[in-house]
């Protein structure tokens, strides 16, 4: 590790950003070789050009085992939460001080530890718990009623909700999928498979506005 910083050093600049595919797979390869420490290091340290990052990265693919690295994303998609069948020219971006109500159920699999997790993660991001019923004997689905904001919907999901005038009121809705933090998915599941979300009451986030 010490003779690759010391490689790198001459080169101190910052990195304006690697927009070809070929850079980017070579600073994952050395992601692979090293900590995300050293990685750091080098990628502040050096300018680094293609040339320079595949010579490094192939002595770390020679010194390492692995001949492949698949890295996870860290938020994965919720399926069945976006509106597939609206039209998103005839909505806008919904005022973010709007309160919205969700339901989300849980699979009957999920363990006590796993639904107190995303309770947790819900509140951390500012949410209100209206009603948790966790995982017990003669219970199917554990359940969390929640709500919150616009604002915190759309940074919590990583999603822009969206409103459309349905007289007497707005109807909100995403046109693009709810993502959630990697973990509430079992390893090797590239989507969140475990928690299904749906409007609870009025306002709420609807998959289907007409």
């Amino acid at each position: 590790m010490a003779s690759l910083l010391n490689r790198v050093e001459p080169l101190r600049s910052h990195l304006r950003g690697f927009d070809d595919d070929d850079s980017r797979r070579w600073l994952l390869i050395l992601s692979d070789r090293y900590s995300r420490n050293i990685v750091c290091r080098v990628i502040l340290m050096a300018g680094l050009q293609l040339g320079l990052v595949g010579a490094y990265a192939s002595q770390a693919i020679a010194d390492s085992d692995h001949s492949a690295l698949t890295i996870r994303p860290a938020f994965l998609p919720i399926p069945n939460t976006m509106d597939e069948s609206g039209d998103p020219k005839e909505f806008r971006p919904a005022v973010l001080s709007a309160v919205l109500h969700v339901f989300l159920s849980c699979k009957g699999g999920v363990k006590e530890a796993e639904f107190e997790a995303v309770r947790q993660w819900l509140v951390a991001q500012g949410f209100t718990i209206v009603r948790a019923l966790g995982p017990e004997a003669g219970r199917t689905y554990p359940s969390i009623r929640f709500n919150g904001t616009v604002r915190q919907f759309n940074e919590a999901f990583h999603i822009t909700v969206m409103s459309k005038l349905l007289h007497p009121r707005y109807c909100y809705a995403v046109f693009t999928d709810w993502m959630m933090p990697a973990r509430f998915a079992p390893k090797g599941v590239e989507y969140i498979q475990d928690y299904e979300f749906s409007s609870d009451g009025d306002p709420g986030l609807s998959t289907l506005c007409h």
